[in-house]
């Protein structure tokens, strides 16, 4: 649990409404992530082709917007929250338990009623 008490929880929705599982996050461990952490996640097979793609986009709306890349403040950043929400819903999509025609939604809020952008 972060130093304040603040807890996000992932909600795992499968087969229309039924809550699946639930997965807690400590917010304090949210952060940028840093080159060499998108190196390492991109051998992860599940998330790899979403990482690429995702920078590509990041990189296209920098450069259009001139960026300065110099501060973290200025931009799209990817998260390590980000990535691993990424790898939930590769991961789930590629069960072979779940049925693929069901109604697939993941959800994160922090555990006080305040949200947190998917």
């Amino acid at each position: 649990m972060g130093a304040d008490g603040n807890v996000l929880e992932i909600r795992i929705f499968l087969m229309v409404e039924e809550l699946k599982d639930l997965l807690n996050c400590d917010l304090d461990s949210i952060k940028f992530c840093t080159s060499e952490m998108l190196e390492r996640f991109k051998h992860i097979q599940l998330v790899s082709d979403d990482i690429k793609k995702r920078q590509e986009e990041i990189s296209i709306r920098d450069t259009k917007n001139k960026v300065d890349e110099s501060t973290l403040f200025y931009g799209r950043r990817l998260t390590n929250n980000g990535i691993f929400r990424s790898y939930l819903v590769a991961y789930l999509r590629h069960h072979r338990t779940i049925h693929k025609e069901m109604t697939f939604l993941i959800h994160q809020a922090f555990t006080k009623g305040k949200w947190v952008a998917n």
